[in-house]
């Protein structure tokens, strides 16, 4: 079996505020990965049997390294060509977009980490469709793994 890695995204799993087994976070990631709706707080909690608050931030913490190459992607200047394909290419995203806020946050989302939430979604998009959940799954683990440490405050307030 091998080890977490001392500086990753999940490296601080036993000293987390969650004080959550390994198998906890790994099953999460799995919930999120498995469903293509994702995986709530709530769904999470019920599932589990811990805190909402656990779940959330076990959540966020995961979500946090799918920011990995779309955050920087969604920051830059953008220019979108004009044409009559592209406007229904936006809407069919937006659309998409729509469905899964509601049928996994029911568009409950604070400001402060939509950003969050759009790296989720962004994820999802650009590694789930033709993937299997495992594969799904495989990507999350090793971008948790090869992450930063996420600090509970960038999580609970947002981005720096």
């Amino acid at each position: 079996m091998h080890a977490v890695p001392a500086k990753s995204a999940i490296s601080d799993y036993r000293d987390d505020h969650t004080k959550l087994p390994l198998r906890t976070w790994l099953t999460v990631a799995w919930m999120m990965t498995e469903n293509s709706a994702g995986a709530s707080a709530t769904a999470v909690q019920r599932a589990l049997g811990v805190s909402y608050g656990a779940a959330w931030h076990l959540l966020h913490k995961l979500r946090s390294v799918m920011a990995h190459e779309a955050s920087a992607a969604l920051g830059r200047a953008v220019e979108v060509e004009h044409s009559h394909t592209t406007l229904p290419r936006v809407r069919r995203v937006a659309s998409a977009l729509d469905r899964w806020l509601l049928e996994t946050h029911q568009r409950t989302i604070a400001d402060e980490h939509l950003p969050f939430y759009l790296d989720e979604f962004v994820f999802r998009i650009d590694h789930g469709s033709g993937g299997s959940p495992g594969e799904l799954f495989h990507e999350l683990m090793t971008r948790a793994l090869a992450g930063e440490p996420v600090r509970r405050l960038d999580v609970i307030g947002g981005r720096p």
